[in-house]
């Protein structure tokens, strides 16, 4: 895997609020997570609750943006992969990002929050892991399936 976007860089991390999700509660988790980051109080529950989380059995990428929306928050939907990814969280930013975990033509979507980096991979706020380790190329095999969807939120 080429591994040029890392030229120059040695490394994050970001102190990014953890919050262990329910079942369906990947994407409150992780917007809760990243609010809580930029001093903004809220549970994964207010989050879930505002977006119909259980009736609907999980959230779509497009609730997580207009309730940030909604917040007066500032978004930036990423399109250009690890070189952007790495650009965010060297000025700060935690990246919420779309990640596939099924198999072959199974989808199974899932948030998480990106919250550093080293040379080998990313460490992301997942399920019921804090700081997860991925690989680059494990990274790349599960990010790629959702088109490298990554959603900024800033004050």
């Amino acid at each position: 895997m080429d591994t040029s976007f890392l030229d120059g860089r040695e490394g994050k991390h970001l102190d990014v609020p953890f919050f262990p999700q329910k079942q369906y509660y990947c994407g409150p988790a992780s917007l809760a997570g990243v609010l809580n980051y930029w001093n903004i109080s809220v549970t994964p529950d207010e989050i879930a609750e505002s977006l119909s989380t259980e009736k609907h059995r999980g959230t779509l990428s497009l609730d997580l943006y207009l309730y940030a929306k909604r917040k007066g928050l500032r978004i930036h939907l990423l399109k250009r992969g690890f070189e952007e990814l790495l650009y965010y969280l060297d000025r700060g930013f935690p990246v919420i990002v779309m990640v596939d975990l099924g198999i072959g033509p199974v989808q199974k979507n899932h948030f998480m929050v990106v919250v550093g980096y080293n040379r080998k991979g990313i460490f992301a706020n997942s399920q019921d892991e804090r700081d997860r380790f991925f690989s680059f190329e494990e990274m790349y095999k599960i990010w790629k399936r959702t088109d490298y969807w990554g959603l900024v939120v800033s004050p």
